[in-house]
């Protein structure tokens, strides 16, 4: 696991938050006459906030990631069912972890991939593509 510089600095800039927060913290408590116990509860209670957040903002970007994921399979499925429709060879190919989709479409060949990733806007660009040669095919006999 590799750790960037601003995410040492963002540490470092919470901890010195932190540090400023708890001897207010530790007086508030000292005001009011509680026990030592108290502040040690507070401070788990701000740790286990933190944790919270952070779980919560991972798993809000998990299932945005896989929304998109599934978007991209809905496309791709159109993808393919248009060059079905028109007549086309399809070819599709999932390799290793990542999916690279690879479509062939007659003497043209597309490849749609960002970094490993299939992209979202070029499968629907793929599948405009197509629907409109699918619209010029079926105006030809008008």
């Amino acid at each position: 696991m590799s750790i960037n510089v601003q995410y040492i600095v963002h540490v470092i800039t919470m901890s010195r938050y932190l540090d400023e927060h708890l001897p207010h913290l530790k007086a508030l408590h000292n005001s009011l006459g509680l026990p030592t116990a108290a502040l040690e509860d507070d401070k788990t209670k701000i740790d286990a906030a933190i944790k919270a957040v952070v779980v919560s903002i991972v798993r809000e970007r998990e299932t945005e990631v896989e929304r998109w994921r599934e978007e991209i399979e809905l496309a791709r499925k159109d993808v393919v069912c248009l060059g079905k429709a028109l007549g086309d060879r399809t070819i599709v190919k999932v390799e290793g972890e990542r999916t690279n989709v690879k479509l062939e479409y007659g003497m043209r060949d597309v490849k749609m991939e960002q970094g490993g990733e299939v992209r979202l806007d070029d499968v629907v660009e793929e599948k405009w593509k197509l629907t409109y040669r699918l619209y010029r095919s079926s105006m030809r006999g008008c």
